[in-house]
């Protein structure tokens, strides 16, 4: 009887967890689990040393096309600066001077052609200087419209400078992937945004 009972108890227990059992999550190897980690897109950055006259640096990562704009507040300069890279692996540095912090009404124009392994580069036009210390390949976490907050930002103080990532316009296709450390701090965004 004593078996019996504990037979029928058996029973019961199988048929309640074995459909638990059979409804568990998938393991990580699956399809599903792939299409997780397929919700990030490969950005192409390059990477940049700034020098001031003072021989502070930051290090600065941004897509290729995308910009940074540079203050220093107190001396009144205002920059904005854009990356692209040609097919022999070198960089084009756009360095663009504003007249304020609005950067609407344009001073001066400089391009500086870089790679990596050459020494810093001096602009006509600024009192830093920046060389290429190298690029690759990030993976932009991908981020629906109507997830993305209505400002996003990274953007350090140190001394006198004041370094920021340009975030371009919210529409499906925009793309961040920027970085910056300096004087021990860092921040870095890397999302792209698309539509649902």
């Amino acid at each position: 009887m004593v078996i019996r009972r504990l037979l029928s108890l058996s029973l019961a227990a199988f048929l309640l967890l074995a459909p638990a059992a059979w409804a568990a999550p998938a393991p990580k190897d699956t399809p599903e689990a792939a299409k997780e980690g397929s919700r990030r897109v490969p950005i192409e950055v390059l990477k940049f040393q700034f020098e001031d006259e003072t021989g502070k640096t930051a290090d600065f990562q941004v897509k290729v096309g995308g910009a940074i704009q540079i203050t220093n507040a107190k001396s009144g300069l205002f920059y904005r600066m854009t990356a692209i890279k040609d097919k022999e692996g070198k960089a084009e540095v756009r360095l663009l001077q504003y007249t304020d912090a609005t950067r609407e009404t344009l001073l001066a124009e400089e391009a500086i052609t870089t790679q990596v392994g050459a020494d810093f580069q001096a602009s006509g036009i600024s009192p830093f200087r920046v060389k290429m210390v190298g690029s690759e390949i990030q993976l932009a976490k991908l981020v629906p419209a109507t997830q993305v907050p209505e400002w996003i930002a990274c953007c350090i103080f140190c001394g006198d400078w004041y370094i920021c990532c340009e975030v371009e316009v919210y529409e499906p296709g925009w793309a961040a992937c920027c970085g910056i450390g300096m004087c021990g701090m860092g921040c870095v965004i890397c999302e792209v945004m698309y539509e649902q």
